[in-house]
């Protein structure tokens, strides 16, 4: 016949006590495999990143191409103007006919916060214009070749409202465009 055991009333809070105590550590030593199984995507994407960059960065350096040298005339790639304010008009004049070089038409221009120190400044313009999509194509490549430096940092797209005859809905061709400009200003700083 088989003996039953009975713990006491001690027996069985220390049981439950040892019980639970090891499935805590149970819980606790399981805790790092999750983690690394829900991170596992972004290790190796930045893995793969960081060997790009390796790859690129060996790359440039056995490339033996000119060098900057003091005679370079870098003057032409920053936005001229004697202040940050200044400087931000002319991008805002350069932006403004561009486009128009390009037909679109400007809506609305608005400076955004520049950074300013010693002298220099990264200067933010935010253009809406609405136009063609060969004017788009023309307007944003102007933009990044063209100096002086300008950067597109955002782009909102969007097309106009349907146009057609009564009951037939055509999708315009006109573009709404929204783009967030970047571009550095230099200046002899004031003694």
């Amino acid at each position: 016949m088989p003996r039953h055991i009975v713990l006491s009333k001690a027996g069985a809070i220390g049981l439950a006590m040892a019980i639970a105590a090891v499935m805590l550590m149970a819980a606790a030593a399981s805790v790092p495999y999750f983690w690394h199984a829900a991170i596992a995507g972004q290790l190796a994407e930045s893995r793969d990143l960081l060997t790009l960059i390796e790859t690129k960065t060996r790359s440039a350096a056995s490339r033996k191409g000119a060098a900057l040298t003091p005679a370079d005339d870098i003057a032409p790639l920053f936005v001229s103007g004697s202040t940050s304010g200044l400087a931000l008009a002319e991008l805002q004049r350069l932006a403004g006919t561009m486009a128009e070089q390009n037909g679109l038409v400007v809506e609305r221009t608005q400076p955004l916060p520049a950074e300013e120190k010693d002298g220099a400044a990264i200067l933010r313009l935010e253009v809406e214009t609405s136009g063609s999509i060969e004017g788009l194509r023309g307007y944003l490549h102007g933009l990044e070749t063209g100096t002086p430096l300008i950067f597109v940092r955002s782009a909102h797209i969007s097309a106009g409202p349907a146009e057609g005859e009564t009951g037939q809905s055509v999708p315009s061709e006109r573009l709404s465009v929204r783009l967030e400009l970047e571009a550095f200003g230099w200046w002899e700083a004031s003694p």
